[in-house]
This record gives structure tokens, C-alpha cells and sequence, in this order.
């Protein structure tokens, strides 16, 4: 299996980097993990446009303490 890591999460809006993640074919998003560092949090802006776009499939969704992990897959 070939696996490529993506930095998607270094785009300066969230609309940018949900398209960049749609480009792949497994999508890993993560919510927002509370800090104190410059810079918007959208990790829920993100799962909530995976969760509506119709050709994006949830495969699991796993929860921790401080965060919550969805992975997608595209192309249902």
C-alpha cells in the first residue's frame, strides 16, 4: 500500500483545505485541539463538510480525551 501524508491543514482557510483533502482518497480529519497558538482552529468546520459532501464516505470515527478523529473515504 502507498501512502502519502499530506500537509492539508497548512492552508490559510478551511474551504482550502477541504478541497486539497479531496484530491485523496482516504481523508484522516481531526477536530480542533484546544491551544493557545496563533491561528484559526477548523477542525470542525472541516468534519462538518466531509460529514455533507455526498461523495465522501465516514469509514470510523474515533474519540480521545481531547479530540475526535474521523476518517473518510472518497468516491462512494
Amino acid at each position: 500500500m502507498n501512502f502519502v501524508g499530506r500537509g492539508e491543514m497548512l492552508h490559510r482557510t478551511a474551504a482550502a483545505s477541504a478541497d486539497a483533502l479531496l484530491q485523496s482518497d482516504i481523508l484522516v480529519v481531526s477536530s480542533s485541539i484546544q491551544h493557545t497558538l496563533v491561528g484559526r482552529q477548523v477542525g470542525e468546520e472541516l468534519i462538518a463538510r466531509m460529514d455533507a459532501d455526498k461523495g465522501v464516505c465516514l469509514l470510523d470515527s474515533m474519540s480521545f480525551p481531547d479530540v475526535t478523529l474521523r476518517v473518510y473515504r472518497r468516491g462512494c
